[in-house]
């Protein structure tokens, strides 16, 4: 019997988050989801608010689906072409 993965995911701490850093951007947490056969990129944030003078925490997510990361990843870049103007640098 093969495992059924639909609607189920999974999340791992991201070791490339700098936590010293106050300013980092990157999630804390990545992993993936599986929704009717395709294969979400998932991204969480760990976070702390304030609610009726109590601090709280809360998880915020972003689910991506696998399209979006290709056409983000193969999206040419504007780097300037070597031009020969016969210069040597």
């Amino acid at each position: 019997m093969e495992y059924d993965n639909e609607l189920k995911g999974v999340l791992f701490i991201n070791e490339k988050k700098n936590t010293n850093d106050p300013d980092c951007k990157l999630p804390n947490l990545t992993g993936y989801i599986e929704i009717k056969s395709v294969k979400y990129s998932l991204a969480a944030w760990s976070r702390a608010y304030e609610k009726d003078g109590e601090q709280k925490k809360l998880v915020s997510l972003k689910a991506t689906h696998p399209d979006d990361i290709k056409k983000f990843s193969t999206k040419e870049q504007s780097i300037p072409k070597k031009v020969d103007d016969g210069m040597p640098f």
